[in-house]
C-alpha cells in the first residue's frame, strides 16, 4: 500500500512540479525579475504567516493522529464532533485574524517593509489584502484533506494543488496584461476557492456533515494542547521568511525574486521526495503511534529515511549535471538567470539535509512537538544572524543562511528529540 500510494502521490507531485515550472517561467517572462515581482513575492509573506499558523494546527501530521482512533474504530459520531469542532473554531479564528490584518495593514506595512518606495507601498497593501482570504480557504481545505489522507484516498488530495497552480498560470497569461499585478492576485484567490470546493467533496464522499451544533470546546482544547508546540514552530518559520524578505528588499531590487526562484526549485525537489513518501507513510505512523505499536513505527520510520536519502542524492546528482538547463528552462534567458542558477547550485548542497528535516518534522509532530519548536527557534535565530552579517555579499548570503539552517536545525532537532520532554 505504501509503495502504491507513494507512486501515486509522486506522479501528481511531478505534474504539480512541471506546472510550477511553467508558472515561474511565465512570471519571469511576463512580469520580469524586478520591483513588481518583488512586490508579488512580498505580498505573500503575511498571508503565508497566517496560513502557516493555521496549517500548523490542521496539518495531516497533527490532525490525523487526533482522528486516527475514531477513523480506525469507525466511530463516526465522535469523528464528526472532532472534525466540526476544528472546522468552525479555526475557520472563525482565521477570519478574525485576516480581518484585523486587513484593517491595520496600511499602518504596519510601512514599518515591516520599509524598503518599499512610496509608489510600491499602495500596490503591496492592495495585493496583500486580496490574498488575506487565501489562508482561510487553503487552511480549511487542508483540514478537510486530512480525512482523505487518513482513509488512504490520495487522488483528490493530489489534484487540488494542480488546479490551484493552473489558475495562477492563466491569470499571468490573460489577466496580467490587462490588469497588472492585481489580476494575478485575483487569479491566486480564485485558485484557492477552487481548491476548497474540490477538497470539500471528501466530506460528501465520507458522509461527514458540517453542523455547528456538534462543536465542542473540550475537543478544541484537547487538540490545542496537542498542536500548540507544533504551531509555534510554524510561526517561527513564517516570521523567519518575513525577515528574510525584509533583508532581501534592503539588498536591492530583484534580490528577493532571485532568492525566491532558486528556493522554489529546491522546494520542488523536496516536495517530490517528501510529499510522495511522507504522504503515504504519515497515516501509518500515526496509526502505529496511537495504538502503541513502537516496533512497527520504528521500522517504517527507518526505511523511509533511507529512501529519502537515496532519492535526495539522485536529485543532487541530476542538479549538478543538468542544473543550468533546469534553471534556464524554468526562467528563460534573462539577466537574472545566471544569479538564480548560481544560488540554486549552492542551495542544492543541502538537499539531503532539508529532505530529512522535512520528514522528521512530520514524523515527530505527533510524538515530541516541543522538539520542533526549540530546534526551529534556535536555528532560525542563528540563521537570521548569519544572513544579516553576510548581506553585503548579495544573493550569495542566502546560500550561507541555507547551509546554516539545514545543518543546525537537523542537529538541534535530533538533540531535542532524544531528550525527554516534560
Amino acid at each position: 500500500m505504501i509503495f502504491r500510494n507513494s507512486v501515486l502521490i509522486a506522479f501528481f507531485s511531478v505534474v504539480s512540479l512541471i506546472l510550477g515550472i511553467v508558472r515561474d517561467r511565465f512570471l519571469s517572462t511576463y512580469v520580469g525579475v524586478g520591483p513588481t515581482l518583488d512586490i508579488y513575492n512580498a505580498s505573500f509573506k503575511i498571508p503565508d504567516l497566517l496560513f502557516g499558523v493555521m496549517a500548523s494546527f490542521v496539518a495531516s501530521a497533527i490532525v490525523i493522529p487526533f482522528l486516527t482512533k475514531e477513523i480506525h474504530n469507525h466511530d463516526k459520531e465522535k469523528l464528526e464532533r472532532k472534525f466540526n469542532s476544528l472546522f468552525f473554531f479555526f475557520g472563525f479564528v482565521m477570519f478574525a485574524l485576516s480581518f484585523i490584518i486587513f484593517i491595520i495593514l496600511p499602518y504596519i506595512s510601512k514599518y515591516i517593509f520599509s524598503s518599499l518606495s512610496a509608489e510600491q507601498l499602495p500596490l503591496f497593501i492592495t495585493s496583500t489584502r486580496i490574498l488575506l482570504l487565501q489562508p482561510i480557504l487553503l487552511g480549511l481545505s487542508t483540514l478537510i484533506s486530512c480525512i482523505a489522507q487518513a482513509r488512504h484516498r490520495f487522488i483528490l488530495f493530489s489534484i487540488t494543488p494542480i488546479v490551484y497552480t493552473l489558475c495562477i498560470i492563466f491569470s499571468i497569461i490573460y489577466a496580467y496584461p490587462s490588469f497588472g499585478l492585481l489580476g494575478i492576485m485575483y487569479g491566486v484567490l480564485f485558485g484557492a476557492v477552487l481548491h476548497f470546493i474540490l477538497q470539500s467533496y471528501t466530506l460528501f464522499e465520507s458522509k461527514i456533515k458540517l453542523d455547528k451544533n456538534l462543536f465542542s470546546w473540550s475537543l478544541v482544547l484537547e487538540h490545542l494542547k496537542f498542536a500548540i508546540p507544533r504551531s509555534g514552530s510554524h510561526i517561527v518559520s513564517s516570521l523567519r521568511n518575513i525577515i528574510f524578505a525584509v533583508i532581501a528588499l534592503q539588498m536591492g531590487a530583484g534580490i528577493l525574486s532571485i532568492y525566491t526562484f532558486a528556493q522554489r526549485i529546491l522546494d520542488a525537489f523536496i516536495q517530490v521526495v517528501i510529499q510522495s513518501v511522507s504522504g503515504a507513510t504519515i497515516p501509518l505512523l500515526s496509526k502505529h503511534h496511537a495504538f502503541g505499536e513502537h516496533k512497527e513505527y520504528k521500522n517504517i520510520f527507518i526505511k523511509t529515511i533511507i529512501v529519502i536519502v537515496l532519492l535526495s542524492f539522485v536529485m543532487q546528482i541530476v542538479s549538478y549535471f543538468f542544473g543550468r538547463e533546469i534553471v534556464y528552462l524554468v526562467y528563460g534567458n534573462t539577466p537574472a538567470t545566471p544569479d538564480i542558477y548560481k544560488l540554486f547550485i549552492l542551495l542544492v548542497i543541502q538537499l539531503p539535509t532539508f529532505a530529512i528535516n522535512s520528514y522528521l518534522v512530520n514524523a515527530f509532530a505527533g510524538k515530541k512537538p516541543k522538539s520542533l519548536f526549540y530546534a526551529n527557534f534556535w536555528s532560525s535565530i542563528i540563521t537570521i544572524a548569519v544572513l544579516y552579517k553576510t548581506m553585503h555579499l548579495g544573493v550569495i548570503a542566502f546560500a550561507y543562511a541555507t547551509w546554516t539552517i539545514g545543518v543546525v536545525y537537523l542537529l538541534l532537532l535530533w538533540y531535542f528529540y532524544r531528550k525527554k520532554e516534560k
